[in-house]
């Protein structure tokens, strides 16, 4: 798949993180994709990425800014500064994520967060 519609995919899916429209999960991702949370259950599927954040996500209102790109083969990592609100109050981290393509079908097979620290951040 080319770099383009990776980034349009990549795009998608923290847009739609953000403003929590998960119903869109079921159009990026394939139907066996893999969403792999290191230390959590692993999540098959669209629809399971969906019912996962609209029933079990434990932040909110958040808001996903990629700071890098790195294109591979098959592959793109994203160095992720996140913000939002979890129940401890307003938080700030990076993340790197990874996901994998069918080419043919412009559709996430696989996407793999790593959570770095969360540190708080004040409300002013």
């Amino acid at each position: 798949m080319n770099v383009d519609n990776r980034d349009r995919l990549i795009d998608a899916y923290y847009r739609a993180v953000d403003q929590e429209n998960y119903d869109a999960f079921e159009q990026l991702f394939s139907d066996d994709a893999h969403h792999v949370r290191p230390g959590q259950g692993l999540l098959i599927g669209g629809g399971a990425v969906r019912e996962y954040y609209e029933q079990e996500r434990s932040v909110a209102h958040t808001d996903h800014r990629i700071q890098q790109r790195y294109h591979g083969d098959t592959a793109t990592l994203c160095t992720v500064e996140v913000r939002g609100k979890s129940s401890s109050g307003p938080f700030s981290r990076q993340v790197v994520g990874e996901f994998d393509f069918i080419s043919d079908e412009n559709l996430i097979t696989r996407y793999c967060v790593y959570r770095g620290h969360s540190h708080a951040v004040s409300h002013e």
